[in-house]
């Protein structure tokens, strides 16, 4: 958009010119100010219709008030150069800024964003005079108009699907005003089948209140098996490690017991093979070290047949001897090696026998609790399997709360809207007792006259 640029010299020097100039303007409609208001009209076209209106009524006041002034005001030298200037001057100040423009382009896109995410209102309509009917989602609608509309469609055989459940309670009153209309009306065929929607109505949001209370019950369970489960798995795991460590542990104590008996028998057999203990067992008799000397003095003397009797007799009591301490000596070793084993044994056999004990009070300790856990998870998976099947799981575990299924299918206290799902349909006794006769015809009108002489008389 270009601005007007103010009047240069030498049209302030030729004010005729300028004059002449600009009444060709005018004439021709080529004002400036009128060429930049009609696009800025163009542009705000899109936010405002009656904007456009008003800017044109000013287009044309400006037009008639230049023309009155050219009119009244000849053309003269320095009057018409100063009008000129005044009058680029008001064109200038007429003419819209550009931060102006920016503004309604701004405005006018902001309309256009609105106006396109301004959802599309949805209305009933039908496909066809006498077709199914098709609801939208209207926010203005009323819960009384959608559940009317919903009852319609459902008298038009449509699924009893298209019902959410919020909407249960005023289509089943709708639906219940409409059979008793029917019926008082003696219309049993269409009450009748409203009827059977009802009832196909409140079961089904009954089924739905029943598998929903046994979705929640079964999910739970489920959780609460799982978790059953990870315990089970967890227990197993703690039962074995606590196992292997007490068999790592009893095997340290064998290997500590063992060590133990072995450190004793080298102790024992050390005892024994000592010196100081065979010279226990190796000491010779009084008897036979007195032969012994008295052979070392008959050797001296060279007694020879008295040494030869001394040598025999000391040879023989030494072997009687030698043998005698070496029985001795056999019996007490085996004696104390028997008591030494037998102290291992027993030893030995304690540990075991502690080692036993312990490791089956873990595990019957382990099995108790395994099997706890395994009842347990049988026990849930027993009550989800009855949840699955929600008529059981209802049957089983909510037969008695008949009155939450009643609240949610006939309103918070057994009611629909305020009115009674099974209310009796009061007796009229003027309608039980009488007729209904038709009305007697007038025999002073024509159509009494032409049924007179129609109706031949009973003879």
């Amino acid at each position: 958009m270009t601005e007007i640029e103010p009047p240069e010299e030498d049209k302030v020097l030729n004010p005729e010119e300028n004059q002449s100039d600009q009444n060709a303007q005018i004439d021709e409609g080529e004002n400036p100010a009128n060429d930049e208001k009609p696009k800025v009209e163009n542009e705000s076209q899109e936010i405002n219709i009656s904007s456009q209106n008003e800017q044109q009524a000013n287009d044309k006041e400006q037009k008639v008030e230049n023309e009155s002034q050219e009119i009244n005001n000849p053309p003269q030298k320095d009057s018409q150069a100063n009008d000129s200037i005044d009058q680029n001057n008001e064109i200038k100040e007429n003419s819209p800024h550009p931060q102006e423009i920016d503004q309604i382009e701004s405005r006018s896109s902001s309309t256009k964003s609105e106006s396109s995410s301004k959802p599309k209102k949805k209305e009933i309509f039908e496909t066809q005079p006498n077709g199914p009917v098709y609801l939208s989602n209207n926010p203005r609608e009323t819960p009384e108009e959608r559940a009317e509309s919903l009852a319609k469609r459902l008298l038009n055989n449509e699924d009893i699907s298209i019902v959410e459940p919020p909407d249960v309670v005023n289509v089943v009153s709708y639906l219940s005003e409409y059979r008793d209309k029917h019926l008082k009306n003696h219309n049993v065929n269409e009450g009748e089948r409203t009827e059977n929607i009802i009832q196909k109505l409140q079961q089904e949001r009954k089924n739905s209140i029943k598998s929903q209370i046994a979705q929640e019950r079964a999910a739970d369970i489920q959780k609460r098996l799982n978790e059953a489960n990870d315990q089970l798995n967890n227990l197993q795991q703690r039962v074995n490690g606590t196992l292997e460590s007490l068999q790592i542990e009893n095997q340290r104590n064998l290997d500590k017991l063992s060590k133990k008996h072995q450190t004793e028998m080298d102790n024992f057999l050390s005892k024994w093979q000592s010196e100081r203990n065979m010279k226990k067992y190796a000491r010779a008799s009084t008897a036979l070290r007195q032969i012994r000397a008295q052979s070392i003095l008959l050797m001296n003397q060279k007694r020879f047949d008295e040494l030869r009797k001394a040598d025999m007799l000391a040879s023989n009591l030494e072997k009687i001897e030698t043998e005698e301490m070496s029985r001795k000596m056999s019996l007490e070793y085996e004696g104390q090696l028997k008591n030494l084993n037998d102290k291992h044994q027993h030893e030995l056999t304690i540990l075991k026998m502690a080692q036993n004990r312990r490791l089956s009070e873990v595990q019957a300790a382990g099995e108790r609790a395994t099997e706890a856990q395994k009842k347990r998870i049988a026990n849930l998976e027993h009550e989800l399997e009855v949840a699955n099947d929600f008529d059981k799981f209802w049957n089983i575990y909510h037969r008695n709360e008949a009155g939450l299924l009643s609240r949610a299918t006939m309103g918070q206290k057994g009611e629909m809207s305020k009115r009674k799902r099974n209310a009796t349909i009061t007796m009229n006794l003027k309608t039980i007792n009488t007729l209904k006769l038709p009305p007697l015809v007038d025999p002073r009108s024509k159509k009494g006259r032409s049924k007179s002489q129609v109706v031949s008389p009973i003879k």
